[in-house]
């Protein structure tokens, strides 16, 4: 069919990821990517089929909202020392009992937990619990050296996983204490850890704010706690840095899933929206 029959057809696409308020340049370049691959496909195959256009769709879409996958719980020579940082509130500290209950009985590796936090001692007493639970030890530093000091105990360990203090993102003071103490652990991995409820706004201000660290990768927390998912989707494509892992709720270990660009995909473009595209490309070839 020409151009014009495809583009038709994926205006209600469009549409819907505007009113979900998908950010309107990503909106755009997807719909080019569906233009793209429909009309390609139209030409070679003369018949749509919803799995292929899914599939492709999926691989071009991480080339723009990139996916890093999990941490690497491979035991390598080399002592992996994943840092989590982010606002309060995100979820940080079962974030990372989570992690180090994946690593430790899933993945057999020797864990040590570091909680950085000398102002809210609850944030420690939290991870010391699920510490207790899983049988794994856990140090509090209260100072840059202290971390540093903490991180000189776990020589033996495969994976330190590090909770870092979580005050208010708009504090000078404590974006240097906090840029302080990560110089002293070194992570191998610094993963900004973000809920997927807050708005895109408040979104930008924090991952601008947390810029200052180098930041290798992401985690969206509270998947379970919001319908729209646009947030995740618009901060994924803003930041660019790669999403690690979703976190659908409280339960430590169940509740965290290794992000995939096939859920994105899914979001962006529904498979009975897709379907009802294809069915409609398809019956216009035979007309």
């Amino acid at each position: 069919p020409p151009v014009q029959n495809v583009r038709n057809a994926l205006d209600d696409i469009y549409q819907q990821m505007l009113d979900s308020e998908i950010n309107k340049e990503l909106s755009q370049r997807i719909i080019y990517m569906l233009d793209d691959i429909i009309t390609y496909s139209l030409a070679r195959d003369k018949k749509l089929e919803v799995a292929q256009v899914k599939k492709e769709f999926a691989e071009r879409l991480s080339q723009i909202i990139p996916v890093s996958g999990g941490v690497d719980f491979n035991h390598n020579e080399k002592q992996q020392i994943v840092a989590l940082v982010g606002p309060t509130g995100v979820g940080k500290t079962t974030t990372v009992a989570k992690l180090a209950a994946v690593a430790s009985v899933l993945n057999r590796c020797k864990v040590g937990l570091i909680s950085i936090d000398a102002y809210r001692i609850a944030a420690y007493e939290q991870l010391k619990t699920y510490a207790e639970i899983i049988g794994l030890p856990v140090e509090l530093a209260l100072s840059p050296q202290g971390a540093q000091d903490a991180i000189n105990t776990y020589t033996d360990r495969d994976m330190i996983f590090v909770d870092t203090v979580g005050r208010s993102p708009n504090h000078q003071i404590h974006m240097a204490e906090l840029r302080s103490y990560i110089q002293a652990i070194r992570p191998t991995e610094v993963h900004l850890t973000l809920s997927a409820t807050v708005k895109f706004e408040d979104l930008v201000r924090i991952v601008d704010r947390y810029k200052e660290l180098v930041i290798n990768k992401t985690i969206f927390t509270k998947l379970d706690e919001t319908v729209s998912l646009n947030t995740l989707v618009n901060g994924a494509y803003y930041t660019k840095y790669p999403l690690s892992y979703f976190s659908t709720g409280q339960d430590v270990p169940d509740d965290i899933e290794v992000a995939n660009i096939e859920r994105i995909a899914a979001l962006l473009l529904p498979e009975e929206k897709l379907a009802a595209v294809v069915q409609k490309l398809n019956l216009s070839q035979i007309e």
